[in-house]
């Protein structure tokens, strides 16, 4: 009973943290890129794999699709985990295009890496894309490339200090 206490408070922290990466995301999709915004959605990202990963015991998602939600499922299977919301899971959100990769299966079949990526829709000099993986932590460039583990991380980013 109590793993799912624990599992019924990290659903509920999870879920508030999506409503925060999600307010106003009425907009359209070529809206212009929020690095705030993308920022929550990738600690979002991060909070659900790893109550993911919690939750049903195989490791890491397999896809970002894999954390959202499913029209008319309510108990919540592996495919459809309900950690992140329709939005996110779809790999669009804030002008920011997401991208999740999970790691090669071990040898129990579980999935003990993944990473994350938030790239702006349509780049433009001085926009901040992210790159996160299984340690939760950030990484950030404001290159026209996909941000890596190598790039510096988060807490030297100038617009957060």
């Amino acid at each position: 009973m109590r793993s799912k206490c624990v599992w019924n408070s990290t659903l509920i922290f999870t879920l508030i943290i999506s409503a925060i990466c999600n307010a106003a995301q009425k907009k359209s999709a070529a809206e212009p890129p929020d690095p705030q915004r993308a920022l929550g959605c990738i600690r979002t990202i991060n909070t659900s794999a790893l109550t993911y990963k919690d939750t049903y015991k195989k490791g890491y998602s397999p896809t970002l699709a894999a954390m959202g939600v499913r029209a008319g499922v309510t108990d919540h299977p592996p495919e459809a985990a309900g950690l992140i919301d329709e939005h996110l899971a779809s790999g669009n959100m804030a002008g920011y295009k997401f991208i999740y990769m999970a790691g090669k299966k071990i040898a129990d079949g579980s999935i003990a890496t993944y990473t994350a990526m938030a790239r702006p829709s349509q780049w433009k000099e001085g926009v901040v894309s992210y790159f996160t993986d299984e340690s939760g932590v950030i990484r950030w460039t404001t290159s026209n490339r996909a941000p890596t583990v190598k790039d510096p991380t988060i807490d030297s980013l100038p617009e957060l200090k």
